[in-house]
């Protein structure tokens, strides 16, 4: 059987269709989706950039909303010739046939009108949908497909998450070292790579809120280069301090109190996945800490050697008194098993976490 080809990341979806725009090579009807609609938005602002000219914007650009389409309408529209653009664009947003959800008012007949139509549709016109979920079987994304092209803009890789967050912090003269960043991505449970490899699991933090926590640690930091501490205190909240409590508390032999202030997070909505990353961060952190410790090395040295905040080493310290390294290791080595069967989607995460905290 051949292997699976591994969907783009949604950075290299966007460069391949600009370039494409550049050479003329979208034409006829084009689809943007997918999750990642901050980049379907760029997507459109290119489209934008390349057929129409501003200074008639109102007369060469036409948005039509799902509700009020009909094939006559967008006949006419299609076919209205561009004043002074090298295009006229058509825009439906949105569109429900797309996820195989029904319109009102845009029966059967409409939509095999429409397939129809765009067998036709003008050289001078670019229609262009867009949607989050599609549904790639239907007659509808194939025809869209086979036409202008269906570009899917999915989560980005790391390399061009972090291009985006110094894009995004250099107006505020602010940049982010690199365990500042990693922290923030276990935090928000961006995961560019699981998250593509595993398309079942639904991840709902996009790029709009990246780009907003970016623009808030830009806000409250107060030196120009934003640290793991600033990421901590400013998007973790207490939610660090939370879990490192139910580890303590392990520590001490109370595992029920444990369980109890695991399932309080869990309540009060604080994502399971975030919540399994930070485990395994501070799990490995005890690891390090412990093996240095009886190595006789110093709180600096530490420090230096695990690249974190000495506040991280300085809270690790008095709970891996209470461990063995061996029995360090074998949690650390279950924790990874446990966050690797959750994110193939081989366990349920809320029992998973749960079990791990019961093998402390």
């Amino acid at each position: 059987m051949a292997a699976k080809t591994a969907t783009p990341g949604g950075a290299s979806v966007l460069r391949k269709f600009i370039d494409q725009l550049e050479k003329g090579a979208v034409r006829g009807a084009v689809l943007l989706f997918g999750r990642e609609q901050y980049l379907v938005k760029k997507a459109m602002e290119r489209i934008m950039e390349a057929c129409i000219n501003d200074a008639v914007k109102d007369l060469d650009f036409t948005r039509i909303d799902p509700a009020n389409l009909t094939v006559q309408t967008l006949q006419e529209q299609c076919e209205t010739l561009p004043i002074f653009s090298p295009k006229r664009v058509v825009l439906i947003p949105d569109f429900p046939p797309l996820e195989g959800k029904a319109l009102r008012g845009f029966g059967e007949k409409d939509e095999e009108a429409l397939l129809k139509y765009m067998d036709d549709l003008p050289e001078s016109c670019l229609l262009v949908f867009t949607s989050g979920k599609v549904d790639k079987r239907l007659k509808l994304y194939k025809k869209i497909q086979n036409l202008g092209g269906a570009h899917e803009f999915g989560p980005m890789e790391k390399a061009d998450l972090e291009k985006f967050a110094a894009r995004t912090l250099k107006p505020y003269g602010k940049t982010m070292d690199a365990y500042a960043f990693r922290t923030l991505l276990d935090l928000t449970g961006y995961y560019p790579d699981e998250v593509r490899k595993n398309a079942a699991r639904e991840v709902d933090y996009t790029l709009y809120h990246l780009e907003n926590d970016l623009k808030k640690l830009a806000g409250v930091s107060p030196d120009p280069r934003i640290t793991e501490e600033d990421v901590t205190e400013t998007i973790g909240g207490n939610l660090e301090l939370d879990v490192f409590r139910i580890l303590d508390s392990a520590a001490e032999g109370k595992k029920g109190e444990s369980l109890l202030q695991l399932r309080s997070l869990l309540r009060r909505g604080e994502p399971m996945y975030r919540i399994l990353a930070l485990l395994c961060s501070q799990l490995e952190i005890f690891l390090v800490v412990k093996e240095m410790k009886e190595a006789g090395r110093s709180t600096g040295e530490m420090v230096s050697a695990l690249g974190v905040h000495e506040f991280r080493v300085k809270k690790s310290l008095p709970v891996v008194s209470r461990y063995t390294v061996a029995h360090l290791r074998q949690v650390l080595q279950n924790a990874m098993e446990v966050d690797g069967n959750v994110k193939r989607g081989k366990m349920d995460g809320n029992v998973a976490l749960e079990l791990l905290i019961a093998q402390l």
